[in-house]
């Protein structure tokens, strides 16, 4: 005796009805594209990160463009916030320059971090460190570092539940803007 079954080509997954099959190829294609177009949709949105990475020169530019941009950040991303989520206020304070921001916890995109203080590691990143205060329009989920980490800005110790302020760290390397205006500003 023959059992005929269909396979899919994609999972290899097995089917003895041609219905269930059918229904099964035609849920995982519309996944697949729709995990195809928000590949594009994330990656759109990573190119427009980095161009205004490279653009960006002063922290009330960057603090607008994150209250401009919230919505679209949390659509293309996997942190789980509500999508009404607004910042009221969101302001970087006392940001100070230096040669080495620790990297203890976090590191630029291309640099490591070095939590056991390995001598063999960087110690630091030039960079920027200072606290970040922002009041949000509600609670929601992980806001503090899940949602700051997409944009490169570090979050450290702090908390809040509504109004929220956390030190908060930025490395030159990401923010090459902001380097180019600092110098400037000191004369370099």
């Amino acid at each position: 005796m023959k059992i005929l079954v269909n396979k899919c080509p994609d999972t290899g997954k097995l089917f003895e009805s041609d219905q269930e099959f059918k229904q099964f190829r035609r849920r995982h294609l519309a996944q697949k594209k729709a995990d195809e177009n928000k590949g594009k949709a994330d990656q759109l949105i990573q190119e427009s990160m980095m161009a205004f990475q490279e653009s960006c020169d002063t922290f009330s530019e960057l603090e607008v463009w994150i209250t401009k941009n919230t919505k679209k950040i949390i659509s293309h991303s996997c942190v789980d916030l509500a999508s009404d989520l607004k910042f009221k206020h969101l302001k970087f304070y006392d940001m100070q320059l230096s040669d080495a921001v620790n990297n203890s916890h976090s590191a630029p995109k291309h640099g490591v971090t070095n939590w056991y203080r390995d001598s063999n590691l960087p110690r630091g990143y030039p960079g920027w460190h200072g606290r970040l205060q922002y009041t949000a329009s509600h609670t929601s989920g992980n806001i503090n570092s899940s949602f700051f980490r997409l944009l490169r800005v570090h979050t450290g110790t702090g908390g809040g539940h509504i109004n929220c302020s956390y030190e908060v760290k930025l490395f030159q390397s990401d923010w090459p803007g902001l380097g180019i205006t600092e110098r400037l500003m000191q004369g370099v």
